[in-house]
């Protein structure tokens, strides 16, 4: 036995230990959701859910994907469930307009807390405060959809299951080796749902503006019945007076020799038609394809011509009539009139990439137009796609991964790319140094910068619309 008095060297052994193990307790106690002493209290909010079976204490709370704290208390109340939620300092507090939703992260009932913050100008629930039960959105199940099918449609699904297990009953091999070769058709996936995801915020707001115009249209229903009533007077009135049409066109001859004269009159208005001239300056690059149009189709033009001057000659009659009618519609030529301001220009931007938009409906058609023959030779239709897996398919990132090469505002033809230089252009390569939280699954693409591009007449990084001017 040794009796000597221990050295400051042999002491720090043990102690290093101790601490080392009492570091590892705390960093357990705090994984497994448990506080530490003294340390200060989160900001908690309670909010009373219908139902909460798959939430849990330290189930995550979440806002748009991104963990912002934790269920601390879950407690039972009949047929009712009462929540505690541990927001995190950056994200508290939350306004009193905020909505609550249960959800599940997969099939398996792994669930969390889904918190949409609200208005930033919404009061501000204080701490320990409870959210209205109006602010509780319902939750959708699985089991709630398919209940939504009739029974017929369900028997057919349990039919096509059935015969899914027999047809793969045994083909266990097979099946591997069909996975094992599919990595084009994941890979051209993988291209499809990354197109996707770099439209989500246009995606988006086209979504929510939808959504805003069928909202006024149901508010103002009498208003459109009223026009849609209108509307049909108006065609109503063009029907009922179309011999008096057929004289106009007649007419439109005699009509043509008077306008000589009113040529001179024009003169007078040079100020107005220079103004004219230059609000059409946009158009004068499409005069020429359009003039040479004209020139291939000349010969159609003149047979035309000629079968209307009978019907030029009954003009005189016809235009008190078509005064009428289009005294009947002026009301509605402005509204029409500044609508097109605001659809023209979107309208060039599709088709700059109409090529694009073609091919995402030929892609979502053959995604959507699988068929195969089912039990008692019933047609059975599925969708023919494979889930990809890939690095970030994982939420909860804070920074974007090197692998990511997002681009939100691809130019016309950017899908060529591939083929130019091997990888589709990005919109910016600023996260290339951005730390590889998880690794990708193969090699890591080479990310190359789009650059500037034209659009409606602006080279810039991303385009710009603009109302057509009047």
């Amino acid at each position: 036995m040794i009796t000597r008095t221990p050295t400051f060297a042999r002491l720090l052994l043990p102690v290093g230990f101790a601490i080392a193990c009492l570091v590892v307790a705390i960093g357990l106690w705090r994984a497994f959701g448990g506080t530490t002493p003294l340390q200060p209290e989160p900001y908690r909010v309670h909010v009373t859910v219908p139902s909460a079976d798959a939430i849990f204490s330290n189930s995550d709370v979440r806002a748009a994907g991104v963990r912002i704290g934790r269920v601390a208390k879950v407690r039972s109340n009949g047929r009712t469930t009462d929540l505690t939620l541990a927001i995190d300092p950056d994200f508290a507090p939350i306004g009193r307009d905020a909505r609550i939703t249960v959800r599940s992260k997969s099939l398996l009932g792994e669930g969390y807390v889904e918190l949409a913050p609200g208005r930033r100008t919404a009061p501000r629930l204080p701490d320990e405060g409870t959210l209205a039960s109006s602010n509780v959105r319902p939750t959708q199940r699985l089991d709630d959809v398919l209940q939504t099918f009739s029974p017929r449609t369900r028997r057919r699904m349990r039919s096509m299951t059935s015969g899914i297990a027999t047809a793969f009953e045994g083909r266990s091999a097979d099946l591997n080796d069909v996975l094992g070769r599919a990595r084009p058709l994941t890979r051209n996936v993988e291209l499809l749902l990354d197109e996707l995801r770099s439209q989500s915020a246009p995606m988006s707001s086209l979504i929510a503006d939808a959504e805003t115009s069928f909202a006024a249209v149901g508010a103002r229903s009498s208003q459109l019945r009223e026009a849609v009533l209108q509307g049909t007077r108006v065609f109503q009135t063009t029907a009922a007076r179309d011999d008096a049409l057929r004289s106009m066109v007649a007419a439109l001859p005699p009509f043509l020799a008077h306008l000589r004269g009113s040529a001179d009159e024009l003169g007078a208005m040079g100020g107005d038609l220079r103004r004219a001239t230059r609000a059409l300056r946009p158009t004068v690059p499409l005069v020429v394809p359009a003039l040479r149009a004209i020139d291939r189709g000349f010969p159609e033009f003149e047979r035309t011509f000629r079968r209307v001057a009978p019907v030029l000659r009954s003009a005189d009659d016809a235009l008190p009539a078509l005064s009428r009618v289009l005294a009947a519609g002026g009301p509605a030529l402005q509204p029409v009139h500044d609508a097109l301001r605001e659809f023209v220009p979107f309208m060039r931007l599709a088709s700059l990439n109409r090529a694009s938009i073609v091919a995402n409906f030929a892609n979502i058609a053959a995604l959507l137009g699988g068929v195969s023959l089912g039990a008692n030779g019933q047609l059975n239709h599925y969708g023919a796609a494979w889930l990809s897996v890939w690095n970030e398919i994982i939420g909860g990132y804070t920074k974007r991964l090197p692998s990511n090469t997002m681009n939100p505002y691809p130019k016309p033809g950017s899908v060529y790319d591939l083929q130019r230089n091997g990888v589709l252009s990005a919109f910016d390569c600023r996260n290339g140094n951005n730390p590889m939280i998880v690794p990708p699954i193969g090699t890591t693409p080479r990310c190359v910068t789009q650059g500037k591009w034209t659009a409606n007449g602006d080279t810039a990084y991303y385009p710009r619309l603009r109302r057509d001017p009047p």
